[in-house]
């Protein structure tokens, strides 16, 4: 039940932070979600959401606009089909949350984890 909620919270806060703020909200969720690590693959679990997250927004935006136009323009002016855009877009997201997760992940395992953890007692030096 709990793996369930979390892989549920992560793409509605991706997408709403989107809708809300814009793009950049992407990697600061992803960040903080990598600080957090709230499961046992951050970046894994970010990138996916973040790529779930804008999948759903496209396809809202598919439903109440000219998306597909929009997307065979755009892409045409780079000589690619509308679905190419698509899946970048997709990849962007999954990068940036992705990307943020791990250095959000690295921060909260860092030095300064390593020093707050207890000493094990095995003769090592500081």
């Amino acid at each position: 039940m709990r793996a369930t909620l979390v892989r549920l919270t992560l793409p509605t806060v991706i997408a709403l932070t989107t809708a809300a703020l814009g793009w950049w909200s992407v990697p600061i969720v992803g960040g903080i979600w990598g600080l957090l690590r709230l499961s046992e693959r951050p970046v894994a679990v970010a990138a996916a959401s973040g790529a779930l997250a804008w999948g759903v927004l496209l396809l809202i935006m598919a439903l109440t606009g000219p998306i597909t136009e929009v997307a065979d323009r755009v892409a045409g002016m780079f000589g690619l089909p509308g679905i190419a855009l698509v899946l970048i877009t997709l990849f962007l997201a999954a990068a940036l949350a992705g990307s943020a997760a791990g250095l959000g992940d690295s921060l909260s395992a860092g030095p300064l984890a390593r020093r707050a953890a207890p000493e094990t007692g095995r003769g090592e030096r500081p």
